[in-house]
């Protein structure tokens, strides 16, 4: 998968807002942001107090050890942006379209993909237990080592995505949703004890 990394500018200035606009700056621990549009922009260390951002636009950004947790970010633009080692329980990106984004070293539990629109995505050693997907539509994900259990799966198509460097004990998912994708061979035990099979 041939992923576009974030255009960042190497001479980023200080944080400043323009008309609901953050663009090509540096984003500081402490800061309470409430803008609607990123373009740009490294974010380190950035806590998001904030409850609600839905309806919002992040475009080549970067976030550094960054907290999400229990953010609603639905009905938002994620596009061409790299996460490391950041938080997101809980944060819900319900009907977002999200395009070429990286992931990597993240903890994700319990965060909610419903009827999201989600191409060339990679996941990197991150924590998605009990993450939800619901009528989500994927192209070209990458799940390299990541914590998958307990996650739930409903009308959502996972062919043609490779599980299996990943822990997927306990998901729930319809054999229909799980077609087509690449498991190991003890994934597939797994997999047939879900479906009521004995396996000797």
């Amino acid at each position: 998968m041939r992923r576009n990394t974030p255009k960042i500018k190497e001479d980023l200035q200080p944080f400043f807002i323009e008309d609901n606009l953050v663009m090509d700056c540096e984003i500081h621990e402490d800061i309470d942001v409430y803008v609607r549009e990123y373009s740009g922009c490294r974010f380190d260390h950035v806590h998001f107090f904030l409850e609600d951002l839905s309806h919002s636009s992040f475009i080549d950004c970067i976030f550094l050890n960054c907290d999400f947790s229990n953010l609603n970010l639905s009905n938002s633009s994620i596009v061409r942006c790299e996460f490391y080692n950041c938080k997101l329980s809980g944060t819900n990106l319900s009907k977002c379209f999200i395009k070429e984004i990286l992931f990597s070293s993240c903890a994700l539990p319990y965060i909610t993909f419903g009827e999201a629109k989600m191409e060339k995505i990679e996941f990197n050693q991150c924590n998605l237990s009990e993450c939800y997907f619901a009528s989500t539509k994927l192209k070209e994900m990458i799940f390299e080592y990541c914590d998958l259990s307990k996650m739930e799966v409903y009308a959502t198509s996972f062919k043609g995505i490779n599980l299996s460097t990943s822990n997927i004990n306990g998901i729930s998912i319809s054999i229909q949703d799980l077609s087509r994708a690449t498991i190991n061979a003890d994934q597939a035990i797994l997999v047939a004890m879900m479906l009521g099979m004995k396996v000797k």
